[in-house]
């Protein structure tokens, strides 16, 4: 799914869409625009319309769909400027920024797999009453 969840008005309801037709099991790649790559920042940018993604709220959001993150990166670090020398040197600093996974890219790439059930979450801790305890010291009065 390229350019499907940044541009969707009900991001959820095209995921369920999207885990009703995937088999058990099924896979799908999400290539949704992050909020700290210059490419959703920049209007003139396929990324620079619709929502853009923290890594965290991607997350979020695929697993309330009952997807299972399995792969994550980042692409695009090269800003979106049409200059010769920046386009020339584009191969060379994507392989180092992916080989080094530094912060910044325009992009997140995820791999996340269908999950049947829903997950079973950490119980939270029941808070009970605690009775009135009487203070072991007291000061003496005067």
């Amino acid at each position: 799914m390229v350019h499907a969840l940044e541009t969707a008005e009900h991001p959820r309801e095209l995921l369920a869409e999207v885990w009703r037709i995937l088999t058990p099991g099924g896979r799908v790649i999400v290539v949704a625009p992050s909020r700290r790559g210059l490419w959703a920042r920049l209007d003139t940018t396929p990324f620079g319309h619709g929502h853009p993604y923290s890594r965290g709220q991607l997350h979020d959001l695929l697993q309330e769909s009952l997807f299972l993150p399995v792969y994550w990166d980042e692409a695009l670090y090269v800003p979106p400027f049409e200059r010769p020398w920046l386009l020339r040197s584009a191969p060379a600093f994507e392989r180092i920024a992916g080989r080094f996974s530094l912060p910044g890219g325009g992009v997140h790439v995820v791999e996340a797999t269908k999950q049947l059930y829903r997950p079973i979450s950490l119980r939270r801790a029941v808070r009970r009453a605690v009775t009135s305890l009487e203070p072991a010291l007291e000061p003496v009065g005067a």
